[in-house]
Parts: C-alpha cells; structure tokens; sequence
C-alpha cells in the first residue's frame, strides 16, 4: 500500500523472503495497532503472513 510518509525509494523485501523460501499467504492476516509519527492516537494496520516449510 501506499503511505504518505514512505520513502521515495522505499524497496519492498518480498523478493527478500521469497528468496529464503517464504511464500505470502494473502487468506492470513491479522490487524496490529501501532501509532505512526504524524499521528496523534494508534491505529490498526493489517499484516500479512508469510510461511514456509521447514525441513
């Protein structure tokens, strides 16, 4: 997504994970609140999980 406050030459790390064997599971999320700097309260972000097999 895109935030007012991301860098302009912010990288995304999905090529990061996906090189270490992770995969995105789109149907697993889950909401974490935290208060970004040029806010005044918390608020939820949605977070998506990443897996992978292990041995």
């Amino acid at each position: 997504q895109d935030h007012p406050l991301r860098p302009a030459d912010y990288q995304p790390l999905d090529s990061f994970w996906h090189n270490r064997g992770y995969r995105k599971v789109p149907e697993l999320t889950t909401t974490y609140a935290w208060k970004d700097v040029d806010q005044a309260a918390e608020t939820a972000k949605p977070m998506t999980f990443w897996l992978r097999r292990i041995a």
